[in-house]
């Protein structure tokens, strides 16, 4: 093959790769945007559901999977769990903690009917005299990253 047709094949594989366009089977669309439920917080952890209320809104919306039109599926969360664990024990640092969530996300339709759900378990840490509380950022950051990705990837 001479350097001229290397040299196209090449640049037309390239502008292939590069190019933002995506090839979507017809009938198989993703899901699009969602409102959001206030969510439940059915553990002992203090203004739990306002945290992950605001990062899930922060998160859907930066994927520009957020709208406060009534007219669209609604995300529901529930945080149905937490726990904590000492992960490190060291007489000469402060000992750290782990506060483990677990949160059930469901998508509901405007009949109330379920068309997606699934559990999502992230953690946060905390240092030694805190409250599990001072882990709820990050944990409910980390979970609401992962429910907005499962959202943008549900196909309809």
């Amino acid at each position: 093959m001479s350097q001229t047709r290397s040299l196209i094949l090449l640049f037309s594989l390239a502008s292939l790769f590069g190019c933002g366009y995506t090839f979507v089977l017809k009938g198989g669309g993703n899901l699009g945007q969602v409102s959001i439920l206030p969510s439940i917080n059915q553990t002992s952890l203090r203004g739990a559901n306002m945290v992950l209320d605001s990062n899930l809104e922060n998160e859907l919306a930066a994927m520009g999977l957020f709208s406060h039109r009534d007219n669209l599926p609604r995300l529901r969360c529930t945080i149905v769990s937490s726990s904590s664990q000492e992960i490190t024990s060291n007489r000469l640092a402060a000992n750290r903690f782990r506060l483990t969530l677990t949160v059930k996300a469901e998508i509901v339709d405007l009949s109330g009917k379920v068309i997606w759900q699934a559990h999502f378990t992230d953690e946060g840490a905390y240092a030694s005299g805190g409250q599990e509380e001072n882990a709820l950022e990050e944990a409910c950051q980390k979970i609401a990253g992962r429910i907005a990705q499962a959202i943008g990837s549900i196909k309809t």
